[in-house]
């Protein structure tokens, strides 16, 4: 997730630091329009409206994967955190269950330990 946020935030910069040049190539390509021979200036605004387009579906998708990345940071640090908290639950009730004494056919004491580790399981969570 961080190197995705890295990478968006990568081609962003290169796009900003890009916008003079884009910006120039786009005046230069309307004289070129203008002063290109009658049979040239279709071919010409073509290419020029490829090159423009392309552009516009990057900035686009970039900004697209921003507003993703900015929704789904939320969630990714909830689920960290709670994952965080399940494994310290489970490294709890690991170390109860490895100090319980085996009952092995003692069934009444068997319900009262279930019994006693759901409450304490219950105040972990």
């Amino acid at each position: 997730m961080i190197e995705s946020s890295l990478f968006s935030q990568n081609i962003e910069d290169e796009i900003t630091d890009r916008t003079p040049i884009i910006e120039n190539f786009t005046k230069v390509s309307e004289i070129l329009v203008q002063n290109a021979q009658p049979g040239d200036k279709q071919d010409l605004s073509r290419e020029i409206h490829h090159v423009t387009e392309a552009l516009s579906s990057i900035v686009d998708m970039t900004a697209d994967r921003r507003r993703t990345l900015e929704n789904v940071l939320p969630l990714a640090d909830e689920y960290y955190n709670d994952l965080e908290k399940l494994a310290q639950v489970m490294s709890k009730v690991e170390d109860q269950l490895n100090t319980q004494r085996a009952f092995g056919a003692e069934p009444e004491s068997i319900k009262e330990e279930i019994e006693e580790i759901k409450v304490r399981l219950c105040t972990y969570l």
